[in-house]
């Protein structure tokens, strides 16, 4: 049984892949297993994944489902390793990822998911600056939900036996698309999951130039729905649920304002500071100040 089984959905990257798994097999740490599930490629993934010929690279291709969901559980299923670590097809690991993440859990056996901040790469050209994650409270579940997700889905790894005992699963259904490694932290913490951030900066998230301005539209659109679905029906921490989520829905749209002042989108963010300024005015301030923070000046977010 290998320690880790890295999970890696992939639809149409091959090129972005075989950038993906060269930074797997060069990890310090050997013992792994990489699962790819290609969600119905129709370019020559399949041939870079056979060029590799490693005995760890196992390869799956499914009917497209259009979603990492689906190809992400079926990774996990076929997974033989004690740990799940994930990985998009486009992000990559420094090479002492495996090793830094396998002391860390060594030394604590109470961990059932671990994380890290990750660079920002823009299109394998540049590295600008790090997505700094912060610590979770020790409520994960309600830090999570009121404070927004804080766990780059490619720095996550999660005990299987964990996911297994509480049959976690990614939600497959097109409302939850974009936003599903989200849901999935939530319902781990919700069942109690130990969550540890590694205050590393272990692999980069890469950022493609052709950014499409409808996967924004879709990813807050998903964002609210999954919000609105754990205010409303999985939480019990607050029993005002509609107070709780005029704070949350405040707090997100702040958010959005800054990110579209930040992108030159201003109409989008008078739009959306309006909004944040009718569901709670007393939040507004107070949640622009650390979305302007956590954007503009993102070490800050690291303490």
């Amino acid at each position: 049984m290998p320690k880790f089984s890295v999970i890696i959905p992939t639809y149409n990257r091959a090129e972005s892949l075989r950038r993906t798994l060269q930074s797997v097999l060069a990890q310090s740490f050997t013992d792994f297993e990489a699962i790819v599930v290609d969600d119905g490629s129709t370019d020559h993934t399949q041939n870079i994944v056979n060029k590799f010929e490693d005995s760890r690279i196992r390869y799956y291709k499914m009917v497209n489902s259009g979603g990492p969901a689906t190809p992400r559980n079926k990774g996990i299923s076929e997974a033989k390793g004690e740990w799940i670590c994930l990985l998009d097809s486009d992000d990559l690991w420094y090479p002492q990822k495996l090793m830094v993440l396998h002391d860390h859990l060594q030394n604590d056996a109470n961990i059932d998911v671990a994380y890290h901040s990750l660079n920002i790469n823009m299109d394998y050209q540049y590295v600008t600056q790090a997505i700094y994650t912060r610590g979770l409270m020790a409520n994960s579940y309600e830090d999570l939900l009121r404070n927004g997700n804080d766990c780059p889905t490619s720095s996550v790894a999660v005990r299987k036996d964990f996911i297994k005992k509480h049959d976690i699963k990614f939600d497959e259904s097109k409302e939850f698309r974009i936003v599903e490694d989200y849901d999935f932290w939530l319902n781990l913490a919700n069942y109690g999951a130990k969550f540890v951030r590694i205050d590393q900066v272990l692999g980069e998230y890469v950022v493609g130039f052709e950014n499409i301005s409808g996967d924004v539209k879709k990813h807050r659109e998903n964002l609210l729905h999954i919000l609105h679905y754990h205010v409303f029906k999985v939480q019990v921490f607050e029993s005002n649920k509609k107070k709780l989520w005029r704070e949350i829905k405040s707090k997100n749209h702040a958010q959005f304002a800054v990110l579209d002042m930040k992108n030159k989108r201003y109409p989008l963010a008078i739009k959306n500071s309006l909004i944040a300024v009718f569901y709670s005015p007393k939040y507004f301030m107070r949640r622009m100040l650390k979305a302007s923070q956590k954007i503009f000046f993102p070490k800050l977010q690291g303490a």
